[in-house]
């Protein structure tokens, strides 16, 4: 399944299967907030934030499962099956939970009783990913076009239900993108179970679990504290704009593959190779950046002109979810090269001196910070105190990270690459600003114009985006030609 694994070309891949991801759950997104009320659409975020809560432990296995895999190991089967069952205690604690959830958002206990499907499949799903992501990370790309593109199609149906139709849509699309990870990793199953490996990954799940508390907490806590501190509709405006900012996530394919292949090279990386993978990562986050910026009316204009209370929380959220890409490469980078957890016997003391242990654990400041200043500032300024915070947050979180990815590496293949796309990105913003695109339509056409416009003026600015461009079509020619073939 592994034959050695390739950054950019992984990159790519995965980077294209999440804009077309973003274009279907951009679609989806719309359409359900089109056509739900918004009291509906602000229970629908605030499901989403309270199952976030019981998702803490869906990755305490896995964490070890993709560094294990990336080094040759076989545990797929194990990690399934034993995350399934550590699923199920948090399935049942949160179907006895349902009605208190539901009186704290005033809606139906019903629609939270089936949101516990959730838990199980978030886990069984998280389990693959973490094989494939460590053996074959191209191969993670259709995931969200999958679930997105089975998602949109049941909702079409289900919308009369309401919010449980919306919610059975997406139980489904979970459950075929489960079917396709176990097909993609059928090949990767150990004849039996590991338990003696589950067991002693187990044992160090302190490691991960610390982070992923705090994670998990920082992900659900400026949602949860909007909604119980104002309304439902403030939420509504508050989950669009976080959606939309949200798109920047999508880049984090773009250098993901790098994690693996440290592992895999047990940290071996040059200077040029580094200052690439950054140079890569700043080639699209950077244009992304600063389209969102012009444009950030009409994006939020998509989904209902009553959304637009949400817009001075957009123009935080999106510079917030920026840094966030880079916070996800810093951390990849710090643990690839980290080498301790080789020995399955690894005790605390061990662990705890680790760059692994060092970088898991800044999260903690990040998600005390984004509780402390959400609660100081959403009873004063709503939404915008939350964006206020997420802000606030991810930039303690990046510099504790940037002082780890220090001790590591230099500062400058980080700087490598920003002023290129920056000057690129200058046509583009003059073009999309002097047109100033009006209606859905319209807005859709000029974000390709303005993309074309971009990589344009890049391939004539930057010799490593011409050899990157060529490189892709030498690629999809030869994909093209062995289909002829075949």
């Amino acid at each position: 399944m592994n034959g050695g694994i390739r950054v950019r070309y992984t990159g790519l891949i995965l980077f294209a299967g999440n804009l077309l991801s973003f274009l279907t759950g951009f679609i989806f997104s719309v359409l359900i907030a089109r056509n739900l009320l918004m009291e509906d659409m602000g229970a629908w975020f605030f499901i989403g934030s309270m199952i976030g809560y019981f998702e803490v432990m869906e990755r305490a296995l896995p964490y070890w499962a993709t560094r294990d895999a990336a080094r040759g190991m076989r545990v797929a089967r194990t990690t399934i099956y034993v995350n399934f069952l550590v699923s199920l205690p948090a399935a049942i604690l949160f179907l006895a939970l349902s009605p208190f959830f539901a009186s704290l958002i005033d809606t139906s206990v019903e629609v939270f009783a089936v949101s516990a499907l959730f838990i199980p499949l978030y886990y069984v799903s998280v389990a693959e990913l973490s094989i494939i992501r460590a053996r074959a990370p191209h191969l993670a790309g259709p995931r969200s076009i999958i679930i997105d593109g089975v998602k949109i199609l049941l909702a079409l149906l289900l919308l009369p239900y309401g919010l449980l139709g919306v919610i059975l849509a997406v139980l489904f699309a979970n459950a075929v993108f489960i079917t396709y990870g176990w097909i993609v990793i059928r090949g990767e199953f150990e004849e039996r179970m590991n338990l003696g490996w589950a067991y002693r990954r187990l044992k160090q799940a302190w490691l991960p679990l610390q982070h992923l508390i705090a994670a998990y907490v920082k992900k659900a806590a400026d949602i949860t504290i909007i909604g119980v501190l104002t309304s439902a509709t403030t939420l509504s405006s508050y989950g669009i704009a976080l959606i939309i900012s949200n798109t920047l996530s999508a880049t984090r394919g773009l250098t993901s593959a790098i994690y693996p292949k440290l592992l895999e090279s047990r940290g071996r990386i040059g200077f040029r190779e580094l200052a690439s993978v950054f140079k890569f990562h700043y080639m699209f986050t950077i244009p992304m950046l600063v389209g969102g910026f012009i444009l950030a009316p009409n994006l939020i204009t998509f989904f209902g002109s009553k959304y637009l209370d949400g817009l001075s929380s957009f123009y935080l959220l999106l510079p917030s979810s920026f840094i966030g890409t880079l916070i996800f490469l810093l951390r990849n980078l710090v643990q690839g090269v980290e080498s301790v957890d080789e020995d399955l016997e690894a005790g605390f003391k061990m662990l705890v001196k680790s760059k692994l242990f060092a970088s898991e654990a800044a999260t903690y400041f990040s998600t005390a910070s984004i509780i402390l200043v959400s609660i100081m500032t959403v009873p004063y300024l709503g939404s915008l105190g939350a964006a206020i915070a997420r802000m606030i947050s991810n930039i303690i979180l990046f510099i504790l990270l940037l002082l780890l990815y220090l001790r590591v590496f230099s500062i400058r293949p980080l700087l490598f690459g920003m002023f290129k796309p920056l000057v690129s990105s200058i046509p583009m913003a003059v073009f999309l600003l002097y047109f100033s695109p009006v209606g859905s339509i319209q807005t859709l056409f000029f974000i390709g114009l303005g993309a074309m416009i971009y990589f344009v003026s890049l391939y004539f600015l930057d010799e490593e985006a011409r050899v990157l461009w060529r490189a892709a079509v030498r690629e999809v020619m030869s994909k093209l030609h062995l289909f002829e073939e075949g």
